[in-house]
């Protein structure tokens, strides 16, 4: 799984995830983009993807908060959304790291910050980047 951000102006920024499909053995690919709605909060973010169902593009938005970052090496992103029409709340953080691997001790910062806010930092699961992009 990997995540291309290419900035577009000042406030939008172009999104292209990709991963490796469970079910085909394929690479999937959902494309988009993120903007900031209010100037006074840069790291509140809304990201918009165009989901594919049933052989149509659904655009979903969703909360993108930055929540830590140094710019460099890693950033931490907490999303929320609530998914019509069961109204059910599903809540994502990502450790995202510009390297297929993550200093330790920034790696526990970063859990230690999860957990100081009321997450259950066992349920965290680490994606193996084991595959050459």
């Amino acid at each position: 799984i990997y995540a291309v951000y290419t900035p577009v102006n000042g406030s939008f920024i172009q999104v292209q995830n990709n991963g490796l499909s469970t079910l085909t053995g394929k690479t999937d690919v959902i494309n988009g983009y993120a903007f900031v709605p209010n100037a006074n909060t840069p790291n509140h973010l809304l990201v918009v993807l165009k989901v594919p169902i049933s052989g149509f593009f659904i655009e979903r938005t969703g909360k993108y908060d930055v929540w830590a970052t140094d710019y460099q090496t890693y950033s931490l992103v907490y999303s929320c959304q609530i998914v019509p029409p069961t109204n059910r709340k599903i809540e994502n953080v990502f450790i995202l790291s510009r390297t297929k691997t993550l200093d330790p001790a920034v790696l526990t910062n970063l859990k230690n910050m999860l957990a100081s806010k009321g997450f259950n930092i066992s349920q965290l699961s680490v994606t193996t980047q084991d595959c050459d992009v």
